[in-house]
């Protein structure tokens, strides 16, 4: 009868241990994910920039290109 009231407080304890440990890896998990997240979202922006002047910088060469071709014409 010791031994039963002895082991359901350790089960107990062990769970919580367990559960306590569970809950701080699923908290850093969500963390690490949400600063993730938020430094994508940054890193897409700065990439949207940047491609927008690449594609600016190309229309305006050829649109240079163009007028070259039509006045040799």
């Amino acid at each position: 009868m010791k031994l039963i009231d002895f082991i359901y407080p350790t089960i107990k304890a062990i769970l919580a241990v367990i559960g306590i440990i569970l809950g701080m890896g699923w908290g850093a998990y969500e963390a690490v994910s949400h600063i993730a997240k938020a430094e994508a979202s940054l890193v897409r922006n700065e990439i949207i920039v940047i491609r927008s002047l690449d594609m600016e910088h190309l229309n305006k060469r050829f649109d240079r290109l163009e007028r070259i071709l039509q006045e040799r014409k």
